[in-house]
This record gives C-alpha cells, sequence and structure tokens, in this order.
C-alpha cells in the first residue's frame, strides 16, 4: 500500500510539473498578455462628489464656448448627408421609364433605351469615441482638448442622429494583483531560469462611460461628458481597451460602425515579466487589433493630441494642437468616410 501511494504522489508530481512547465511555455510563446481581466470595471462615470461643481462649471463653459463650433460640425455634417441621401435616374436598361435621349439606340438594334430610379442612401451609422484618460494627458492640459474634442463632436453627431457612445481608458491601482503576478513569475523562473515570460498588464482596466449609445445627450449625460478632465488617471493598455469598446461597436445593428480614439501617445502600463523584455509586445497588441477591428467592417480614426504618435497605430489619424482645429480636420476624415 505504501508503495502504491508513493507512485500516486510521484505521479502527481509528475502531472503537476507537466502543466507547469506547458503553462510556462504556454506564457512563453505567448504574444500581448494581461494577467487577469477579472477586476477590470467598465462603467457609466460617476462624476467624484468634490469635483461636482467643477464639472457644471465646466459643463457651463462647454455650452457657451462650443455653441458656434458645434453649429459648424453638424451643418457641414447634415449638408453632407442631404447630398448623399438622393435619388437619379440611370439609363442603359431593357425595361423601366423610356429615356427619348437614348431612342437612337433603336436603329443600331441596341433595346437598352429605358432607365431606372436609383435610391441613393447613407447608410447609418454609430460612432464609438475612446477617449484616453491617463496620466500623461494631464501634460499642457491635453486631456482638457480631448474632452473639449469629445464634447463638440459628441454634440454633432447628436444633432444629426448618429448614434453615439463616449468612453475612456486608463487602470486602476491594485497592489494584491501586481504582487500575484510577480509571485507566479518567481515559481516559474525557480523551475526554469531561462524562462523569457511574463505579464503585460497587472493593474485593472477602468473604462467609464460618459454616455451610452442607449442614451440622448441629456443634461446628466452631457455633464459627465464634460467631467472627463476629473478621470482618476493612471496608466493606459490601448490593445485591450480599443478591443473592448470595438467588441462594444462591433455588437450595434447599424451598417456603418466607426470609431474614433483621441489619444497623446503609446501605449504604457504596469507589467511583470523576466528581465529577457517584451519590448513592443503592447505595441504590436493595438496594431493589430485595430487591423482586426478594419477586417471586420469597423472604420478606425485617430486623433493624435500635440502628438503624431497615433500614425503608428491608425491607417486614418489627424493630430489637433488646439480644439479650434477639430471642425475643419474631423469633418475633412468623417466626410471621407461617410461618403465611402
Amino acid at each position: 500500500m505504501l508503495e502504491e501511494i508513493e507512485k500516486v504522489e510521484t505521479y502527481d508530481s509528475a502531472l503537476e510539473s507537466v502543466i507547469s512547465d506547458g503553462a510556462a511555455s504556454s506564457l512563453e510563446q505567448a504574444g500581448y498578455m494581461p494577467f487577469s481581466s477579472e477586476k477590470d470595471v467598465i462603467e457609466t462615470f460617476k462624476i467624484p462628489t468634490a469635483r461636482t461643481e467643477y464639472a457644471k462649471n465646466r459643463q457651463r463653459r462647454l455650452r457657451e464656448e462650443n455653441s458656434d463650433r458645434i453649429g459648424v460640425m453638424s451643418k457641414s455634417l447634415e449638408r453632407l448627408l442631404v447630398a448623399r441621401n438622393r435619388s437619379m435616374f440611370v439609363p442603359g436598361f431593357r425595361s423601366g421609364r423610356l429615356h427619348s435621349a437614348g431612342l437612337y439606340k433603336l436603329q443600331t438594334g441596341d433595346t437598352r433605351v429605358f432607365r431606372r430610379k436609383e435610391e441613393i442612401r447613407t447608410k447609418n451609422t454609430a460612432v464609438m469615441l475612446l477617449v484616453d484618460c491617463s496620466g500623461s494627458m494631464n501634460s499642457r492640459d491635453r486631456i482638457v482638448k480631448a474632452g473639449d474634442a469629445a464634447y463638440a463632436l459628441c454634440h454633432a453627431l447628436e444633432r444629426i442622429n448618429i448614434k453615439t457612445q463616449v468612453m475612456g481608458f486608463t487602470t486602476g491601482t491594485d497592489g494584491d494583483m501586481h504582487r500575484d503576478a510577480y509571485n507566479q513569475l518567481e515559481a516559474v523562473l525557480k523551475k526554469n531560469p531561462k524562462f523569457a515570460g511574463g505579464f503585460d498588464r497587472v493593474e485593472p482596466l477602468f473604462m467609464p462611460i460618459f454616455k451610452s449609445f442607449d442614451e440622448r445627450l441629456t443634461p446628466t449625460a452631457e455633464m459627465r461628458v464634460a467631467a472627463i478632465p476629473y478621470v482618476s488617471m493612471r496608466n493606459n493598455a490601448d490593445g485591450e481597451s480599443v478591443e473592448i469598446a470595438g467588441n462594444i461597436l462591433r455588437g450595434r445593428q447599424e451598417e456603418r460602425k466607426i470609431m474614433i480614439v483621441l489619444s497623446d501617445g503609446q501605449p504604457a502600463m504596469a507589467s511583470a515579466y523576466t528581465s529577457y523584455g517584451h519590448d513592443g509586445r503592447a505595441d504590436e497588441h493595438l496594431k493589430n487589433v485595430v487591423t482586426e477591428l478594419e477586417s471586420v467592417g469597423i472604420e478606425t480614426l485617430g486623433i493624435g493630441i500635440e502628438t503624431h504618435d497615433v500614425k503608428q497605430y491608425y491607417p486614418k489619424h489627424i493630430v489637433i494642437d488646439n480644439v479650434s482645429e477639430l471642425p475643419t480636420k474631423i469633418i475633412t476624415e468623417l466626410s471621407a468616410m461617410l461618403l465611402n
């Protein structure tokens, strides 16, 4: 009996080793790898009590300062949609309404002397506005500029009945999560000193929803959008955040889906890995996510807030240094998208 128990213990140890080695090998060979998503938070933004009066004042100021800008943007987009929605008669058919200008074709035996009415309609569109709320956006008031841009654009799209959602992305702080990730790596390294794996994110995602697709831009929702600069800012896991927002957008019924990301730079978040490092994995992950979204029909536009870094990740991109540049630049890009 003792011998049998020893065999079982030996077998269990061997099985544990195989599982551990397999997990280590998988982790080492994986691309981008977060430690856990269990503590990620995606919820309607709750304005901190201490910031409520600031948010109200900012809401009033944005209403005053953006009135003309929003009007220009919404009118331009509305004209675009009206021009896109049109009827026209196309000649060259063998049935339909007689096209007198084409009767000469009968002399050559060509019976395509009729025309038909064709309706051209703009596709129903849903737009996701995703705002980088990481700490670096505090520099030079970039988060204020991004918030102003989101506010103006959201209002303009609302006026022409384009469904819009406004979300932010940053990370939270969790010491236990950080510690657990390092403990797991240390355990793997004891068994395999040459292990070259790790975790690219060891802190929870925080993605506040300022306005959802299914709500109007009521004063309450408007104040949440105005309060974008008052999010508790930390780091930015762009790839995962864009992917999550993209999946929400993919679930929409509209024919056309557009994601606009306002950001000031590259992915940057707390990681845990061996000395071999994982340089560039977060960048590649973001590029792959954008490529995947484009492949399923979601059009992406990166708006760089005082930075050209967006051009590394988004096929369509623009840079704004001042919100006053927004109407011209954004209308140009949106026009190209909506007319496509």
